[in-house]
């Protein structure tokens, strides 16, 4: 495992912006499940990108209802990121192993899998609940222009739509 020893995820918050909900973020390194790593925010796949992000199991079948409500096609401006913590790293392997098998090439190039702090990333993006997905709109300076959790109503996709 090639990857293992690369620092996969740290975020910094780097100031305020006026014209964004929340503070600007910088991603240093993430690995996509294509084993791509990218540099966030600005290898991000559009200059605004809809952010999902997951910290349970569960959350995957509301990552699919986001999806389409926002109508977004298999290769829009759109990542997922899987927020499993530092326990979880022991079977990165397994899990990153069983994820690529259910996706196809395009998902696995916008699904990242993050084994480190949730409370780290969490901070990063002002996700004050893990317990529901977060969905926001970010651009490549870092900027989060939208965020929503929970699964998607019309109200809240239609928030992100105009972010984006």
């Amino acid at each position: 495992m090639r990857y293992q020893s690369i620092l996969t995820s740290f975020f910094i918050l780097v100031g305020l912006s006026g014209d964004a909900i929340a503070d600007r973020i910088r991603l240093l390194e993430m690995e996509n499940l294509a084993g791509q790593l990218q540099s966030w925010p600005s290898d991000l796949v559009a200059s605004k990108t809809v952010v999902i992000v997951g910290f349970e199991r569960s959350h995957q079948a509301d990552v699919e209802d986001w999806i389409g409500a926002l109508g977004l096609p298999n290769d829009g401006p759109y990542v997922q990121v899987l927020v499993l913590g530092r326990g979880a790293a022991l079977a990165r392997g397994i899990i990153d192993g069983g994820l690529k098998k259910a996706f196809d090439d395009a998902q696995e190039a916008r699904t990242f899998t993050v084994y480190q702090s949730a409370a780290m990333f969490s901070d990063a993006f002002q996700i004050t609940d893990r317990s529901k997905i977060n969905v926001m709109v970010v651009d490549r300076e870092g900027r989060i222009l939208a965020h929503e959790s929970g699964p998607p109503s019309q109200s809240a996709a239609a928030k992100i739509k105009q972010s984006m």
